[in-house]
């Protein structure tokens, strides 16, 4: 079954080695309540990010237990897009307002993380990394259409990756929000 949710938690469970090579397993927990297994190549997984929304496929697969007793797996898969072979975006098409509003939350808040990390780490607070998620959320809600808010998130995500260009001098919160502008108003030109 296809689900959309943000991931909770992630826990390195142990790993498996087969013909194919070795596969870590990870238990991945969402916001909505789902928990199952991921294997990845990796140990040290990169699909599955906390604070991130992803759409995965949520399978559950009953077993017997070596006592005869019945019990269910719970497996998490990615599910990817086509084009670009990453897990795939969430979309707002059909989404409700309070939906739309969770995926900008999302978006915002692993931004002013992305920001945040490539920032000067000594004057970091808890508190700057909320306020910044909120200027965002506020920057992105702007948006009256879909294909706006997207480009709009693309903007920003292009922002947090400048944040390491000086020229771009992002100092402040209203620095931040300016480069976003002028990077939506060059994509949407």
């Amino acid at each position: 079954m296809e689900k959309i949710s943000v991931v909770k938690n992630v826990t390195y469970k142990n790993n498996f080695t087969g013909q194919h090579g070795t596969i870590y397993y990870h238990t991945i927990e969402f916001e909505n309540g789902d928990k199952g297994e991921y294997g990845s190549k990796k140990q040290d997984q990169t699909t599955f990010i906390i604070g991130k929304e992803i759409n995965y496929e949520y399978i559950s697969e009953e077993k017997i237990g070596k006592d005869g007793k019945p019990w269910t797996k719970i497996i998490i898969k990615p599910i990817y897009d086509k084009q670009t072979s990453s897990p795939k975006s969430p979309s707002y098409k059909g989404k409700t307002p309070e939906q739309i509003k969770s995926i900008l939350k999302s978006v915002a808040r692993d931004t002013a993380i992305d920001i945040s990390r490539n920032a000067n780490q000594e004057k970091l607070t808890e508190q700057h990394v909320l306020d910044l998620s909120n200027a965002i959320y506020d920057w992105l809600n702007k948006a009256d259409t879909e294909e706006k808010r997207i480009i709009r998130c693309s903007a920003m995500k292009i922002t947090a990756k400048s944040i390491l260009i000086k020229y771009f001098n992002m100092n402040s919160t209203n620095n931040i929000l300016e480069v976003a502008t002028n990077h939506y108003n060059y994509i949407s030109n």
